[in-house]
């Protein structure tokens, strides 16, 4: 349980409830990422066969880091998948919906089936240690991100920041330039290379990406791919497709390219922040994305 997540803060008693569900020992509880190596060593040493994850988006990609690095790989349990988050994309997209305490109840008791196994995402940057995660994107979501954290945050804030980026992108206003700053890449994309003018890549394990929209249509399809798009077209051409994206119908516009890859490799004309399940890192102008370990999701 992430104690700086949503759910904590909007509810002083959830951590008693959740405790009193769980065996002793087997509720720990974490406020930053130096607390994931300890807690997932005390469940490790426990021999449990699920990991339930009570926090927002970037809670999932922080403790399955911490779990990849420090779990046998043969031996990594079942992930629950609870939201608890101010934002809970990921959780959502995976199935969640009851609230956390519900939710972990039906998975102590036996009350949800496993998914099939699905891979996360490898996102290795130039000189850095791997990351796991669910969605990697560069660019124009890094650079949303920011602006994001700079305001109001929540679904609330979420949505009135896609309505300023979207009115302000026929007038070619500050807001839309600073986001769709566009790049030159070169996308080794299963060991094909494609050369690329964008404004943005993205990954993803998961279908969703919020607000209704899921652009990634193969993720979770395939137990050794994930799905990837980029953006080929301008900021207008995309709000031209919005009445597609908000039919669901993604592949049918000119300005997102589709794949299904297990690996890619990036290489940049400067560097870009790019971001893992909603947690922004330091500008790269170096990433792969491989392939992860498949692992199995239960949401309640």
């Amino acid at each position: 349980m992430n104690t700086a997540a949503g759910a904590c803060r909007r509810d002083p008693s959830l951590l008693r409830r959740l405790g009193e569900i769980l065996p002793p020992g087997q509720l720990q509880v974490t406020q930053k990422l130096d607390d994931l190596p300890p807690a997932l060593s005390e469940l490790r040493e426990r021999e449990v066969d699920t990991v339930a994850i009570i926090g927002g988006d970037g809670s999932i990609s922080g403790t399955l880091t911490a779990l990849v690095r420090s779990w046998p790989i043969e031996k990594l349990p079942r992930i629950g998948a609870i939201r608890g988050g101010t934002v809970n994309t990921i959780a959502g997209s995976l199935g969640a919906r009851a609230e956390p305490d519900v939710a972990l109840q039906r998975l102590a008791a036996g009350d949800v089936e496993a998914s099939r196994p699905r891979p996360i995402l490898q996102v290795t940057a130039a000189g850095e240690e791997a990351r796991y995660g669910m969605i990697f994107a560069n660019g124009a979501a890094a650079r949303w991100l920011v602006a994001y954290y700079r305001g109001r945050t929540g679904p609330v804030g979420a949505a009135g920041l896609v309505t300023r980026t979207l009115t302000s992108i026929p007038f070619g206003g500050k807001l839309s330039r600073e986001i769709f700053q566009p790049f030159k890449a070169e996308l080794n994309i299963d060991a094909q290379a494609l050369h690329e003018e964008t404004s943005l890549i993205a990954c993803s394990a998961v279908r969703h990406v919020g607000l209704g929209f899921a652009p990634f249509e193969s993720a979770g399809e395939h137990p050794d791919r994930f799905h990837c798009c980029w953006l080929t077209g301008s900021a207008t051409q995309l709000l031209r497709d919005m009445p597609l994206f908000a039919l669901g119908r993604f592949q049918e516009s000119a300005v997102l390219q589709h794949r299904a890859p297990n690996s890619i490799r990036l290489s940049l004309s400067g560097a870009e922040p790019y971001t893992v399940d909603a947690e922004l890192f330091p500008a790269t102008a170096e990433v792969r994305v491989d392939v992860g370990p498949a692992l199995s999701f239960l949401a309640a």
